[in-house]
This record gives structure tokens, sequence and C-alpha cells, in this order.
């Protein structure tokens, strides 16, 4: 909470002004389809003993990478695990249009 403030009125403002442009960039593609399908992550997933202690920086970076823009815009979008690689789940986010969550689960649930 105390980075917030030091958030100056105009970078908050900045931001706002880019998640719309980024929200009207993803209505434009999401029309298109019923929902997008991205990897989850886009790496294999660590191990936990491999992250513990560094949960903040570079490793929340990469394993939030994909996830980090459907909050940003507030869409919303869900991780199926699909498969597994050296026993490591690997998964697939889906992501749909606001309001759209019962399209989203309805399509999930065929997973």
């Amino acid at each position: 909470m105390e980075r917030g403030l030091t958030v100056l009125a105009t970078e908050y403002l900045d931001a706002l002004f880019a998640r719309k442009r980024v929200y009207s960039e993803f209505k434009r593609v999401i029309t298109q389809f019923d929902v997008l399908a991205t990897p989850t992550v886009s790496i294999p997933a660590p191990k936990i003993e491999e992250v513990l202690g560094n949960e903040d920086g570079d490793v929340r970076s990469v394993l939030t990478h994909n996830t980090v823009y459907a909050s940003y815009i507030g869409v919303p979008a869900l991780s199926i695990p699909t498969l597994k690689v050296e026993g490591l789940p690997v998964g697939v986010q889906l992501i749909a249009d606001k309001f759209d969550e019962l399209k989203l689960l309805e399509i999930a649930s065929l997973f």
C-alpha cells in the first residue's frame, strides 16, 4: 500500500488511459472468437522449492506474464490444467470479454 502513495496523479491517469487502449485492442480481437486461449505461463512449472523466498521480482514477473493482462483490463480468465510435463502441470488460460463469465465457464467445462 505504501508504494501506491508514491504514484503521482498524472502517472495514475496515464495508466488508466493505457488500460483503455489495451482493452480497445482486446475488444477488437475478442469479437472474432468466443474466448482466447493462451499458455497460463511461458515456462514449465517450477518446483516449489525453486520459488520459495523469490515470490517477488523476476520469478513473479515470469509466472504472471501471461495472466496479468486479463486482470489489468478487467476481463474474466481462468486456467485449465491440460497435461503434465516431467510430472508438473501445464495450463491453458482462457480469456473472455467483460460479462461473458458464463460463456467462459461453459467452454472450460468441455475440458
